[in-house]
């Protein structure tokens, strides 16, 4: 099992300035995925995902965020929250990219066309944020730089641990690896960040990275 950290910035309200300048730079999608052990069709749709995985590379995140369902604790409690946070009603699978969703199908042969369809809606859009990283010792410098005067007034910025993949064995469940699992929030707080400002913060870990 290999850890992955990933820094998120959560865009949820937007203003109505237009934009000054453009700045290239390549926009890296958020899949989230919420799905449990014992869900049906939820393989189909986490296979779907890690094929697009490996076609758009690093141009696409996904974070699986298992649900406390049935007895499925891959994911820490606070899943629910996020859950909550994106959606009440309706069951798993369901994706979101980039906050836009939920997207769900009616059938798992619709799962790779969908959501690639969404992927690249979200890569035509233009970048907000600029993020640098430097790693030094123990301690990752962060940077971030708003781009895009678009840029929502209200920020949280995420910083979370995923599994690359994990095995998971549980009567009833079709599949005993999984990919991409939450495990838990590093950083989980509001954020402010207008056109033309720069943050800087240190994240520290306690070993070596």
């Amino acid at each position: 099992m290999r850890l992955k950290i990933l820094l998120l910035i959560l865009f949820i309200l937007a203003c109505s300035e237009a934009p000054k300048r453009e700045f290239k730079g390549e926009r890296i999608v958020l899949c989230e995925f919420f799905t449990f052990a014992r869900c049906v069709y939820c393989p189909y749709a986490e296979a779907s995902l890690e094929s697009l995985r490996k076609e758009f590379k690093d141009s696409i995140i996904v974070v699986a965020y298992h649900r406390r369902l049935l007895g499925d604790t891959l994911s820490p409690e606070d899943v629910e929250e996020r859950k909550i946070f994106y959606y009440e009603e309706g069951g798993e699978p369901v994706v979101f990219f980039n906050g836009s969703g939920p997207i769900r199908t009616e059938d798992p042969s619709l799962n790779y066309p969908t959501y690639k369809n969404e992927i690249q809606k979200e890569r035509s859009k233009r970048l907000k944020v600029l993020i640098n990283l430097e790693k030094i010792n123990d301690t990752i410098k962060v940077v971030l730089f708003a781009c895009d005067t678009l840029l929502s007034r209200n920020l949280r910025l995420l910083c979370l641990i995923t599994s690359d993949s994990i095995f998971f064995k549980q009567s009833g469940a079709k599949e005993s690896v999984y990919h991409n699992v939450y495990r838990g929030f590093l950083i989980n707080e509001k954020i402010e960040l207008n056109y033309g400002d720069s943050l800087t913060f240190p994240l520290y870990f306690p070993n070596p990275l």
